[in-house]
């Protein structure tokens, strides 16, 4: 359905720097790397190029957005929708710092949050600023592993949105957590006590349900 709506929108403006070519290079061969060359070739005004993009990235990236959202899923088509574009009209302004995809989820998140707050104020999360040492592997993480990952993956459903969001980018997306910093716009020290904090609450809710 995306990509149906990709290919009808004839409206959308020319992406920024249109004119700016770059040289020659060798075929990329990581994720990485082919997403920074089709990222030159959106510059350029290459629309096959950010079909590959979304090829590559929307299985990904669209679970992420509907855990952000809630499971809502036409909220989560939109959000997709407006990432695309997002990345279709300012892939010039990528610096180039971090993975294209985290560049990319960064977008999706301001997105998603974006469209919910619209619908509902943002909770205050009173526990943000408070330190906690997050020095590797937690016994949390033995327990957890114990359990199915679809039975992991509903409990994490039933955690607040910032929860969800960095067990998924961490456990998920296997993100390191100066990357998920990036993509939620927070500390990296927050990051690391939200997913200390989700952990521990995951095991608290498999406790409760007596699946440990």
């Amino acid at each position: 359905m995306v990509r149906e709506r990709l290919e009808a929108h004839q409206s959308w403006a020319a992406p920024e720097s249109a004119s700016a070519r770059r040289p020659h290079r060798p075929v990329p061969t990581t994720r990485d790397g082919l997403d920074r060359a089709d990222l030159e070739a959106i510059i350029a005004g290459d629309r096959q190029a950010l079909a590959r993009v979304y090829e590559r990235h929307r299985d990904a990236m669209f679970g992420f957005i509907l855990r952000t959202t809630s499971w809502d899923r036409g909220l989560a088509e939109e959000v997709l929708q407006d990432t695309l574009l997002a990345v279709w009209q300012h892939a010039g302004s990528f610096g180039g710092q971090s993975q294209v995809r985290t560049w990319m989820y960064s977008i999706a998140r301001r997105k998603a949050l974006s469209k919910l707050r619209k619908r509902r104020p943002e909770p205050i999360d009173p526990e943000a600023a408070v330190p906690v040492i997050d020095e590797g592997p937690h016994p949390d993480d033995v327990v957890l592993a114990r359990l199915d990952a679809q039975v992991v993956s509903g409990l994490i459903d039933q955690l607040p949105e910032t929860m969800r969001t960095v067990l998924q980018l961490a456990f998920v997306e296997d993100l390191p957590y100066h990357e998920i910093s990036e993509i939620m716009d927070i500390p990296t020290g927050t990051i690391k006590s939200r997913v200390s904090r989700a952990r521990a609450a995951l095991t608290t809710l498999a406790t409760q349900a007596g699946m440990l």
